[in-house]
């Protein structure tokens, strides 16, 4: 019978380090995607963007006017 875990405890496991099933990202060990899929290896992506980083070019691209999106940063909307 295998024990359960805490997650500090996971963290050092032998086997989940051996499989890759955890990576470490700025310095912090996480897990890594629960399964293994051969033709899709895993990749950590960093950094993630922040709360409205994209917002502008998804406005435009979406089709408002650069004017527009002016007005909606004015009125904190983006």
């Amino acid at each position: 019978m295998t024990p359960v875990l805490r997650f500090e405890e996971s963290l050092e496991n032998e086997q989940l380090l051996a499989r890759g099933m955890l990576v470490e990202v700025d310095g912090v060990r996480q897990f890594a995607l629960p399964f293994k899929i051969s033709e899709l290896p895993f990749a950590v992506r960093l950094p993630a963007p922040a709360a409205g980083e994209h917002s502008e070019a998804i406005l435009r691209e979406a089709g408002f006017a650069a004017d527009e999106i002016t007005r909606l940063r004015e009125l904190k909307v983006i």
